[in-house]
């Protein structure tokens, strides 16, 4: 980027997963208090971006959050009904963190039945055999167990 106001400095921008900007990129860990923002988005179904600048291309520094709602569409609850009035067993598959995807899935009447990937590989070394019962009754899974969802 250009900056235009202060003598045409160049500088780079990024934007990307925060805790993955932060630890990769600028080379800190994230503060509490970042982890508490971050938090309070999620439990209100955003999603959160970091912004690192750099002067150099090479020391980079954290200066910004950008939470970003994806509303689910108007008319999501309305056929996630009329699928379950048909005896359809409706499931959300999501790569969200579980505080968004449970946000979510209550916003379109799913419930708040979520399981994180990190709960569902516990699970999978844990018992295995529990596994088909335990997915039946959860409405919201983590993306990756679409390779396991004839079992629903």
């Amino acid at each position: 980027m250009v900056d235009r106001n202060n003598g045409g400095r160049v500088f780079r921008v990024a934007k990307g997963a925060v805790r993955t900007l932060a630890e990769e990129l600028c080379k800190v860990r994230l503060s509490e208090d970042i982890e508490n923002v971050m938090n309070s988005f999620a439990a209100s179904g955003y999603r959160t971006l970091g912004v690192a600048k750099s002067e150099d291309g090479v020391n980079w520094e954290m200066v910004g959050l950008v939470a970003l709602y994806d509303i689910p569409r108007e008319d999501t609850p309305k056929l996630i009904q009329e699928l379950r009035n048909l005896g359809v067993r409706v499931k959300m598959l999501t790569g969200d963190a579980k505080p968004i995807a449970k946000e979510i899935a209550k916003m379109v009447g799913l419930g708040e039945n979520v399981i994180s990937g990190k709960e569902l590989k516990e699970l999978l070394e844990k018992d295995p055999q529990k596994l088909p019962s335990s997915l039946k009754k959860l409405t919201c899974l983590p993306r990756f167990t679409r390779r396991i969802s004839t079992s629903l």
